[in-house]
Order: C-alpha cells, then sequence, then structure tokens
C-alpha cells in the first residue's frame, strides 16, 4: 500500500480531521418557511467523531483535542453561519499506530453510500519527513510534500497510477 511507503515506520506527526456537516443533513434540514437552515435541526455526524477515534491507538484517544473552524476556507472573514462551520479532530501520533486501512475504507465507504462511513476530510501530517497525505474518496489521494526529492521514489514506482490530468504538472516537479 502507498501509505506504508510514504510514511515510514515510528514516523510522528499529526492525525487532522475536519468534521463537515454532510449536504444531506444541510438539504434535509432546510425548511423553506424559516428560509433558513436552523442549526438545532440537526447535528454534527456523532458517529464520525466516535468512529475516527476509534481508528487512534488507545493511548492518543484521550488527548484527541476538538476545536471550531470558523475561517475554514482562509477567507478571512469566518463563516456568516457559525454552526456550518467545520469541527477540527487533532492529535499528534506515530502515524503507523493508526488504523487506517480502516480509515480509507471508511472514507471510501463515504462516496459510494456504504455504511460505515465518516463524512470528513482527514490529513495525516508526517512532520518526521514532511508529508500530507489525505484521501478525498474512493477514486484517489492527495501526497504534498514540501520538497519534491521526498516523492520522488513513490512517482517512480507509482507515476502510472496519476491522473492524467495532472501528469504534465508532475513531470514538471522532477
Amino acid at each position: 500500500m502507498i501509505f506504508e511507503e510514504a510514511i515510514p515506520s515510528g514516523h510522528r506527526g499529526w492525525f487532522d480531521a475536519y468534521l463537515v456537516r454532510s449536504w444531506l443533513d444541510i438539504v434535509g434540514a432546510y425548511d423553506a418557511t424559516l428560509e433558513a437552515l436552523p442549526p438545532d435541526d440537526f447535528g454534527w455526524r456523532v458517529a464520525d467523531d466516535a468512529l475516527l477515534r476509534q481508528l487512534l491507538p488507545a493511548p492518543a484517544r484521550d488527548d484527541v483535542g476538538v476545536s471550531e473552524v470558523a475561517d475554514f476556507w482562509g477567507e478571512g472573514e469566518g463563516n456568516e453561519d457559525e454552526w456550518l462551520s467545520p469541527r477540527r479532530l487533532t492529535v499528534a501520533v506515530e502515524l503507523r499506530a493508526i488504523d487506517y486501512r480502516s480509515l480509507f475504507r471508511l472514507i471510501a465507504n463515504t462516496d459510494m453510500g456504504l455504511e460505515p462511513s465518516v463524512g470528513s476530510m482527514v490529513y495525516l501530517v508526517d512532520k518526521t519527513s514532511p508529508l500530507v497525505l489525505s484521501m478525498y474518496d474512493d477514486r484517489g489521494a492527495w501526497l504534498v510534500a514540501a520538497e519534491p526529492d521526498r516523492l520522488w521514489n513513490l512517482y517512480e514506482r507509482h507515476g502510472d497510477w496519476l491522473v492524467d490530468h495532472y501528469r504534465a504538472l508532475m513531470d514538471m516537479q522532477f
């Protein structure tokens, strides 16, 4: 698995998850007579929080930090409706100690309409040898590094996995 190649054993970093309200929750809660999405009519997918914590090694579960992200899109103004702000879970952890196989399955299940699933954006951040991995859905993941050399071996071995649309851009990096 590419995760195992990208994140060697013993590497420390952060598990960083952003729990967002699912589109179905928002649409389902919409009341045309109120012309608004009342925050009390629906909540976070509480199950996402619990499922994500279960994937962490037991000692890290109690150390998870929780915060609301007011300016998630980086537009400098925060969300007009605070209740739409994503909820952030973050914890420092040895990355290979995370049950990453189950994490990736939960993410893939979301797009395929299968349960259990998590409708969250999850980033695994390797601070030992800087790299960010984020599986976006059942079709793939992003690997981002500050230095192209960090990705070279993965690119060389798995370059045929790249989406053709991005191939020219990737080729220019090396």
